[in-house]
């Protein structure tokens, strides 16, 4: 069931770069933020060349066209019928007659990759969404329906009278095909949010439970008390994230913001690069690099061992006895998979020092035949060791795609 739900999303995304070979990478947000360049092929193949395969929310023809034209998808979005309803009333009938000329417009449009929804839905909001879900699930099931959740780390007003798990449970119940959350763990005193792993792994649970996919909205544009994006914070953000299984990724935002308090977006102002845009294409072209990996690796179990990011006592899973690995010095965070198409076994393993890089030397249950690094940059794999090429020395932050080779099928 899993590799039929993969290969289904992998044809909805196809076309993104090079079809399901492309990681879904979205620049979250209204691209419309970019003015007069929101209508132009250059815009869009520029924030192509940062790596990103979906290009945020679109909202008319013209944008569509140039994001179609520069090889990229977007998610259309159209406050009146599908994202601005009252959704602790819906009107399931009236939705319904607003939405078919929409969906019957745009249902061959190549550059449509799905329809944005909601962000952050609160509890009493959760009827209309789920049903405005099952709507356009019946109407446009070729494309995608897209939401955002709340992380565990909002106040609990936002979502009682169910508890966190509960509310995202009921997400990944509904008939959307995928869920994801936000979740800012970063600030400029060096505080990090005791909440960094426990969501990912409150959402890994549920997308496995009812057999569906979720993203994570990271964060890419400092504001209010945040910290600057950079390569550490940028890569622990995405790496972490896919170690626990997600199967996209957003950044909040591409866009630059004309507010005094929102600054070192990607874009300045002025619709130029930043430095911090040269940092997130380095994390968003290693991902695609691994897409063709990324894109068919079921997630089989996540643990870690040392202190968490930040030293609470925030509680993470560790190592059982069916883990390839019984421990590894330092503080690490390790993502087991098994490929769907070959049985291989893969692993995603972070470095949890935000401050220096760590040699990386596991214990194994069963001592593999090989174990490789794919290379950051180019399709290969690398010996896993420390001579002579020092390629289990993991920077700061972040994370590599390991393969485990067995000679025999006893581990897979």
């Amino acid at each position: 069931m899993k590799k039929i739900l993969a290969v289904v999303f992998s044809l909805a995304i196809a076309g993104v770069l090079t079809a399901e070979e492309t990681f879904p990478i979205m620049a979250w947000g209204w691209v419309g933020s970019a003015r007069e360049k929101a209508n132009t092929v250059e815009f869009y193949q520029e924030m192509k060349d940062c790596g990103f395969s979906i290009a945020g929310f679109a909202v008319n023809d013209q944008q569509l066209e140039a994001i179609g034209k520069a090889g990229m998808k977007a998610l259309y979005m159209d406050g009146n019928a599908m994202s601005n309803r009252d959704w602790k009333n819906p009107d399931v009938e009236q939705w319904r007659k607003d939405i078919l000329p929409i969906v019957q417009k745009y249902k061959d449009n190549d550059a449509v990759l799905g329809y944005y929804v909601k962000d952050e839905p609160f509890y009493n909001e959760l009827p209309g969404l789920f049903a405005m879900g099952t709507l356009m699930k019946e109407l446009a099931p070729e494309k995608l329906a897209y939401m955002n959740l709340l992380s565990n780390s909002t106040e609990p007003w936002r979502y009682i009278p169910d508890s966190y798990e509960r509310h995202v449970e009921r997400a990944y119940a509904s008939d959307y095909p995928i869920s994801g959350f936000d979740q800012y763990n970063f600030y400029h005193d060096g505080y990090i949010r005791s909440t960094l792993y426990s969501c990912f792994g409150i959402h890994r649970k549920y997308a496995q439970k009812y057999n569906k996919q979720w993203w994570f909205c990271g964060l890419s544009i400092q504001h209010r008390y945040y910290a600057k994006p950079d390569p550490v914070n940028l890569a622990h953000q995405a790496f972490a994230a896919l170690a626990y299984g997600a199967r996209g990724l957003s950044w909040f935002t591409y866009m630059p913001s004309d507010r005094p308090g929102w600054y070192n977006a990607p874009l300045d102002p002025f619709m130029n690069r930043t430095q911090v845009w040269y940092d997130l294409r380095l994390v968003n072209l290693t991902v695609q690099n691994y897409a063709h990996v990324l894109n068919h690796l079921n997630s089989d179990r996540v643990y870690h061992f040392g202190s968490t990011v930040p030293e609470t006592d925030e509680q993470v899973p560790e190592a059982d006895e069916q883990s390839l690995v019984s421990d590894i010095p330092g503080n690490w965070l390790v993502g087991e998979f098994t490929h769907e198409q070959d049985g291989s076994r893969w692993m995603i393993i972070v470095n949890k020092n935000l401050t220096a890089p760590v040699e990386c030397k596991p214990v194994w249950r069963k001592q593999p035949s090989r174990v490789t690094v794919h290379a950051q940059g180019a399709n290969y794999e690398i010996d896993f060791n420390r001579h002579p090429s020092d390629s289990n020395i993991i920077q700061p932050g972040w994370g590599v795609l390991v393969h485990v080779y067995f000679d025999d099928a006893t581990a897979k």
